[in-house]
């Protein structure tokens, strides 16, 4: 087994929890699908939110679909002239016996924080 980690990025519509819920739900889910993982396989997870999100905290939205033995972090991004709006970034740290590299989710807007490698 190998530590590996894979990034993600989702941007919202609006700033509220349910939107937060949401977006992170399935933000999760594909970035779990994309990499083939389990719950158990996870380390971590560490999440950022620009500025602009105050309604919740993307780690604790993550709660409310399981993860309760997975440690989860969460900080504010500093404010870039010309940022994204309304962006929460990922970074999810894994065990894989694969020798592939984490495939990266990015959603909703956010595929354009990464241009060279959202699909």
């Amino acid at each position: 087994m190998t530590t590996k980690a894979v990034r993600g990025a989702v941007q919202l519509d609006a700033d509220t929890p349910e939107e937060m819920r949401q977006r992170i739900g399935e933000l999760l889910r594909q970035l779990m699908e994309r990499n083939v993982l389990a719950e158990h396989d996870l380390i971590s997870i560490q999440f950022t939110q620009t500025q602009d999100l105050i309604s919740a905290n993307p780690a604790s939205c993550l709660r409310y679909f399981g993860y309760a033995e997975v440690p989860l972090f969460c900080s504010q991004e500093p404010r870039y002239h010309g940022s994204l709006p309304r962006v929460v970034r990922t970074l999810v740290t894994f065990r894989s016996s694969t020798p592939a590299p984490g495939r990266p989710v990015y959603l909703n807007g956010a595929e354009n924080l990464r241009t060279d490698i959202a699909r």
